[in-house]
């Protein structure tokens, strides 16, 4: 074999290769998988998250169109005078049928899982650094994701993130590590 035509083929695989990537991981994909972690929390939280679907009303009710995420526009006062609001008026809502609550849960942890595994094969096929600046390049926030992380992936997540997150996001990786970690200061 010609050393040029040995060259051109390996240049060939180089760039078939390099497209790839671009095809796989793109800003799409990382919205995509956003709006797929929300989209049944979203969807039910009247059933999943009565309180928070009341609080979020309630909300609005006092003067800010986007409910809960104006919340931190709300007066600290009447944010826990409308969450106590929401706690009481949540006791006395007819109670979701359990089977239709199970049923939505057992959706959103496949959702989950197949999200945390799309995020890991990403960033293992590009490495942290260069998935960190592509989700800023984005606007996504796509480590949200990792506090959704079904226990039988934690030590996966938790290997990849930890600590090289920490050195490039630590708000982000001090938030998805409280979830891995149970919720414990």
């Amino acid at each position: 074999m010609n050393i040029p035509y040995f060259i051109l083929v390996i240049l060939v695989c180089f760039l078939q290769a390099c497209s790839f990537k671009n095809e796989v991981l793109n800003c799409q994909s990382l919205k995509e998988i956003s709006e797929s972690d929300q989209y049944l929390r979203v969807k039910h939280l009247d059933i999943m998250n009565p309180v928070f679907y009341i609080l979020d009303s309630l909300i609005k009710d006092n003067g800010n169109p986007n409910g809960m995420d104006d919340a931190s526009n709300v007066d600290h006062s009447l944010y826990l005078k409308l969450k106590d609001e929401a706690k009481l008026l949540s006791e006395i809502r007819t109670k979701p049928n359990q089977k239709t609550l199970d049923s939505i849960w057992k959706n959103q942890e496949k959702i989950d899982t197949k999200n945390v595994e799309l995020l890991l094969s990403y960033i293992r096929l590009v490495g942290l650094d260069s998935f960190v600046q592509m989700d800023k390049r984005c606007g996504t926030n796509s480590f949200i994701i990792f506090v959704h992380t079904p226990e039988e992936l934690k030590n996966k997540v938790k290997m990849i993130i930890d600590p090289a997150l920490k050195e490039v996001n630590e708000p982000a990786y001090h938030h998805v590590m409280w979830h891995l970690n149970g919720r414990v200061n």
